[in-house]
């Protein structure tokens, strides 16, 4: 008994530090930087749109495993989720404030009824009344909505292709602090490039 309530104890850590990424858990990679210079307009357009009172830079990053390659906020820590970033601890950005892009199979990657699919995981959860639907545009292979939640403004854009095995989505979650800056996470979302379906 003894020995098995050691053994019990002395594992519960490892678990833990391997599930939360850290000791000899495996961390998600950071996304390298992409050539800056391919990027340049996609990342200059982005950056246009941040209001001068928030500071905010935009720059390019290859996504998870190269499938694509997202604008995302500079300098933002990364996390446990494999692609989602936050503003550095103790930033006046908003304690929910996050962006993530990434892809989804939605159970096994085979291909499926994409625009079905995402809608009910990406965009569902914006049908109850407790949301303004700021703008809902169909895109060519793919679906773009902003919704404003009073404070706070969440973005989510799906991108998707006939017989591929997922789909890829860019989220952008901003409360009231950074809520200005909405108009630049919308063209975050809209300039990310997939190259690897």
């Amino acid at each position: 008994m003894i020995v098995r309530g050691w053994l019990i104890g002395a594992l519960i850590p490892i678990a833990i530090s391997a599930c939360s990424g850290k000791g000899g858990g495996a961390t998600p990679p950071e996304a390298k930087p992409v050539d800056a210079t391919a990027q340049a307009a996609d990342v200059a357009a982005v950056q246009a749109k941040v209001p001068a009172d928030i500071a905010i830079t935009f720059e390019a990053v290859v996504g998870e495993k190269e499938r694509h390659v997202a604008v995302q906020p500079k300098g933002w820590e990364s996390g446990v989720i494999p692609g989602r970033v936050k503003p550095p601890a103790g930033s006046p950005l908003g304690f929910m404030t996050s962006f993530s892009t990434g892809s989804n199979c939605d159970g096994d990657c085979s291909p499926k009824d994409w625009a079905k699919t995402a809608d009910s995981v990406e965009f569902a959860q914006f049908a109850s009344g407790s949301w303004k639907i700021e703008k809902d545009e169909k895109l060519e292979g793919g679906r773009l909505v902003v919704a404003n939640g009073g404070d706070r403004v969440d973005i989510a854009l799906a991108r998707w292709k006939d017989g591929a095995d997922r789909y890829f989505v860019c989220r952008a979650t901003l409360d009231k602090e950074v809520m200005a800056a909405a108009p630049a996470f919308e063209e975050a979302c809209r300039r990310m490039t997939v190259s690897k379906w």
